[in-house]
């Protein structure tokens, strides 16, 4: 069986995708959850989750497109085989990361969870008290 002209892929190339892949979409997990949390302090955890994505939804899903488009370059411009393949691969892989992972599995795993979430950092612990205490206010006499 051929794809694009070859008889198969470089060895490598799924070991290289998943190390660029798991890099690069954990920065944007980072931040919806972190966003996700944040919300989950003031709102049930359902509104929690729909407003950290109408909050950071434009910001990872642009940055996903560029990150893309980036790698996508190298699927247009590279001569060497296997170079077009790492641009493909990545390319692709961002964008179901982009648009699949981060607005539906994500969004709904946290749903299905619900506290369990939290489940490092003791999500019984209420945030005043992970919080420093402000300090005393001096008063004028």
């Amino acid at each position: 069986m051929r794809v694009g002209g070859n008889d198969s892929i470089d060895y490598i190339l799924p070991f290289v995708l998943f190390i660029f892949l798991m890099a690069l979409g954990s920065d944007y997990n980072i931040l919806v959850m972190r966003r996700i949390r944040e919300e989950a302090q003031v709102r049930p955890l359902r509104q929690a989750v729909e407003m950290a994505l109408a909050r950071t939804g434009s910001t990872v899903t642009a940055a996903g497109l560029i990150l893309a488009g980036t790698f996508g370059v190298l699927l247009v411009t590279s001569s060497v085989t296997e170079t077009k393949e790492l641009g493909f691969g990545v390319a692709a892989g961002i964008l179901m990361d982009t648009f699949l992972v981060r607005t539906l599995l994500i969004p709904a795993l946290v749903v299905l969870l619900g506290r369990w979430n939290w489940w490092p950092s003791l999500p019984s612990r209420r945030a005043s008290e992970t919080q420093p205490a402000a300090a005393p206010v001096m008063q004028e006499v």
